[in-house]
């Protein structure tokens, strides 16, 4: 974990604010002895705040990038859930989606949790997600 602490935050002070930096972490060798999830969770304890966005990949190349037509649908799901409470940080991947009624029901919850974010309910912030409002640096 140091050796990535220090690339990513040699990184960051490198491209002062003049490019984002992205750190790709694989969740899961899908090999039965690789990288555990207490391992994933304690980088992304330690780490989560340095990089400006996570991605996060599966495996190999074959296992990351399997088509629709050989893979099961949502089959990353399992590894990818309840990592975001752990940055504050975008994190993006791929979820392998394909049925209409699926994708709708990801976007009707991700809609949910933005209309509490905009409505609390109470005084207490129990949503897991934050509306992040991005931008591009002007160009010097």
């Amino acid at each position: 974990m140091r050796l990535l602490r220090e690339i990513l935050t040699d990184t960051v002070e490198e491209t002062a604010g003049r490019a984002a930096v992205a750190c790709r972490i694989t969740l899961d060798e899908l090999r039965g002895d690789g990288i555990t999830r207490a391992e994933i969770e304690a980088v992304l304890g330690e780490l989560g705040e340095i990089p400006d966005l996570w991605d996060f990949a599966m495996g190999t190349w074959p296992d990351d990038s399997v088509t629709s037509r050989f893979g099961s649908e949502g089959g990353q799901e399992q590894y990818v859930t309840g990592l975001k409470a752990l940055t504050s940080k975008p994190v993006v991947g791929v979820g392998r989606f394909t049925a209409p009624g699926t994708i709708a029901a990801a976007v009707w919850e991700g809609r949910r949790f933005a209309e509490e974010i905009e409505n609390p309910s109470d005084d207490t912030d129990t949503t897991p997600y934050r509306r992040e409002v991005t931008q591009l640096a002007p160009r010097a």
